[in-house]
């Protein structure tokens, strides 16, 4: 179990960025709910994705216009594969 209550203060080594590096590296499973969702802080993480096992996230109120464009791709060719997180994984990259 990490305890550490380290303040995020966009100082190097302490910014949201960071704390998400250093904790990503000890889960297995990844589920977040956002209100505003931004592909360019999800490319940043992306490496740090892959060793978790699922990754889940549901997204409130907004996403960028490049989040928009990727989902409408994907659905109209008919892509979403919500039964298999694996293969989704395996097919995709940083």
């Amino acid at each position: 179990m990490i305890t550490d209550t380290t303040f995020f203060t966009n100082e190097p080594g302490y910014t949201m960025l960071d704390r998400f590096k250093k904790t990503l590296k000890h889960v297995q499973y990844f589920d977040v709910l956002v209100g505003y969702f931004r592909t360019s802080g999800f490319h940043q993480l992306c490496e740090s994705f892959e060793s978790i096992d699922k990754i889940r996230i549901l997204v409130g109120l907004n996403v960028d216009r490049k989040s928009y464009e990727i989902i409408e791709s994907v659905r109209s060719r008919g892509e979403f594969d919500f039964e298999s997180h694996s293969r989704t994984k395996n097919r995709q990259s940083c």
